[in-house]
């Protein structure tokens, strides 16, 4: 090896070390015990995948009106695209579409403005559904277990 060319690899090694190094940091984090680790998230269903979830809603007063956990399915919805508008899916569909595979949220919908509300719920303005996406899978997969 000539003189050149050890101090280039000299240089590059210099040169590319902390940015290694910084990448390495950026990608793994430390626990308080020491163990590294990097969580590597889902991917958001496309359009046009099905999503199986399940559904627990909610009145405001915390009554249970449906459990998709007590039936032996669980809920299932095509994902629609980003020019879906919320008169042609609901807002659970619309939340749906931007939760991962594992991931957990709450959808608010206001029913305040509803003409024919069920017995009971008559002074709530509120329903809540607490959702949990358990598999994403594409149209032709979904199409192959029908």
């Amino acid at each position: 090896m000539t003189i050149i060319s050890t101090r280039i690899n000299l240089f590059l090694a210099c040169f590319l070390m902390p940015f290694l190094l910084m990448a390495q940091t950026e990608i793994y984090k430390v626990s308080p015990l020491g163990t590294k680790y990097k969580i590597i998230p889902a991917a958001i269903p496309e359009p046009g995948n099905y999503v199986y979830f399940h559904a627990t809603m909610r009145t405001q007063s915390d009554s249970l009106l449906f459990s998709s956990r007590d039936s032996e399915e669980p809920a299932v919805v095509k994902i629609a695209g980003q020019e879906a508008t919320l008169d042609s899916i609901g807002p659970v569909e619309d939340a749906l579409r931007f939760m991962r595979l594992g991931d957990r949220a709450v959808v608010v919908m206001d029913i305040s403005a509803f003409p024919d509300k069920p017995p009971g719920m008559e002074n709530d303005s509120i329903v809540y559904y607490d959702l949990e996406v358990i598999e994403i899978i594409s149209a032709d997969e979904f199409s192959s277990r029908e």
